[in-house]
């Protein structure tokens, strides 16, 4: 009896170990996606403030002091 009832308590454990993990992974991929999407949507923000700069840029004069407008 006792020893079925410590495979029995092994074999909960074992189980609850192995949800913990698989939860623990679905986590993590959530979360690498959630962070891709959030480094991709950053990325097409910061190009488009580059292009606006250059365009912006090209319709300067000569002599403009770049580097303050880079502020």
């Amino acid at each position: 009896m006792v020893a079925e009832q410590t495979k029995e308590w092994s074999g909960m454990v074992s189980q609850q170990l192995y949800e913990a993990h698989q939860q623990l992974k679905t986590n993590i991929q959530q979360q690498n996606e959630l962070l891709s999407r959030l480094m991709k949507e950053y990325q097409e923000s910061q190009l488009k403030d580059l292009e606006s700069r250059h365009d912006r840029c090209d319709l300067l004069p000569s002599g403009v002091n770049l580097a303050y407008l880079a502020r």
